[in-house]
This record gives structure tokens, sequence and C-alpha cells, in this order.
């Protein structure tokens, strides 16, 4: 942890993220969610994805600091143009739930097929909820159990029933 904190201190956005995991996790050091966030925030002013992201989680959850959505989106946008596959998913599920922004089912699909395309399993079966119930996409089974299995294949539990197809899992 010492040489991870020097790294830190001297501004290396790598080290400072994996501090902020460390505090968050209570890994070699106390559980501290305040001293997460300030590391977290580090590395994300220094454009490092993963601290924009976790620090999007931690204004999600109120943890470390005061629940905001909009914060929270906020960060998840930024890790998302970057690419963050958890990111862009965590910003669809915000603009198909409205929160911290105007609810968008459009904006929650393209950002969940980013997120699928780089193999994020929770987009792609939200990917899959967005084909089978034709609201933004056109509706289309095919598709639907295409992005199903492709979750249920890296072990996402819940698009094993759809993956026989919909209406018969």
């Amino acid at each position: 942890m010492r040489w991870y904190r020097k790294a830190a201190e001297q501004g290396d956005a790598d080290a400072q993220f994996d501090l902020g995991v460390a505090d968050a996790n209570g890994q070699g050091v106390k559980q501290d969610h305040a001293e997460a966030v300030r590391w977290y925030r580090k590395a994300a002013e220094q454009r490092h994805a993963g601290g924009q992201y976790n620090l999007g989680v931690m204004y999600e959850n109120g943890q470390g600091v005061k629940l905001d959505h909009a914060e929270a989106v906020r960060w998840y946008r930024k890790a998302a143009e970057q690419g963050h596959d958890s990111g862009q998913c965590n910003l669809g599920i915000r603009y198909a739930n409205g929160q911290g922004m105007k609810q968008d089912d459009a904006g929650a699909v393209h950002w969940y097929r980013k997120a699928a395309e780089q193999g994020d399993i929770k987009a792609q079966h939200n990917l899959g909820v967005a084909y089978e119930n034709g609201r933004v996409l056109k509706q289309d089974h095919a598709e639907a159990v295409r992005w199903y299995r492709k979750a249920a294949e890296q072990g996402h539990g819940r698009p094993q029933v759809h993956s026989t197809g919909p209406g018969r899992g």
C-alpha cells in the first residue's frame, strides 16, 4: 500500500484508482468511502474511466458522498464516452429509468448497444428486452433471443429463461 499511496500522491491516476478501490472495499486498509471518493475523484479528473465510473457508483449509492443521481449520470457519461462498458450500461439504465436525467428510451438503447457489443452482460440482457418489447426498436424476437443468449453464455441467470425464445422459456 505504501508504494501505491506514494505514486497516488505524485499524481498517478492508476494508483489513485487502486487506492480508491482499496478504501471502498477495505482491502489492506479500514473501509472508508469518503477516502475512496477522494481518490476516485483525483483519478477521474485525470480522465481515468474506471475512476469516473466508480465515482458515479459512489454518487448513485450515496457512499462517501450525498446521494446524487445527476452527479452519478455526469460521471457515468464521462466513463461511457471513453468506452467504459459498465459506464455505458449504467448510463443506459439512467436513461431508461429517468434517474438524474429526463427519461429517454432511445438514449437507453443507444448506450445498451455500445456496452452490449463490448460484452457487458447486463446491457446484453437489456438490449434483448428492448428487442422483445418493441417499444423503441422494431420488435424482433430472433434478435432478442440472440442478445439473451449472449448474456446467458456469460452466466447471466435471467436471460437463460429467454434463451429458448420468448414465451417458451
